[in-house]
């Protein structure tokens, strides 16, 4: 679920994978392994993507369709 959440909330931003790396201090292949969840999201990681988009962890985490 949270690789759908991650994006869809990148593209409600207009950003690509590239630039949602940088603003979250990652790398581009990371950010597509997330959102294939192919690689499982940190808490350190998670904390980031809920900041930056400032949305709650249970939203990215699909507990919640409220953000």
């Amino acid at each position: 679920m949270y690789g759908k959440r991650l994006r869809e909330l990148r593209i409600e931003k207009e950003l690509s994978q590239a630039q949602l790396a940088i603003s979250v201090c990652s790398s581009q292949r990371n950010i597509s392994k997330y959102e294939n969840e192919t690689l499982d999201l940190s808490t350190d990681m998670l904390i980031k993507i809920c900041d930056f988009f400032d949305v709650p962890a249970d939203y990215i985490l699909g507990r919640t369709d409220y953000y």
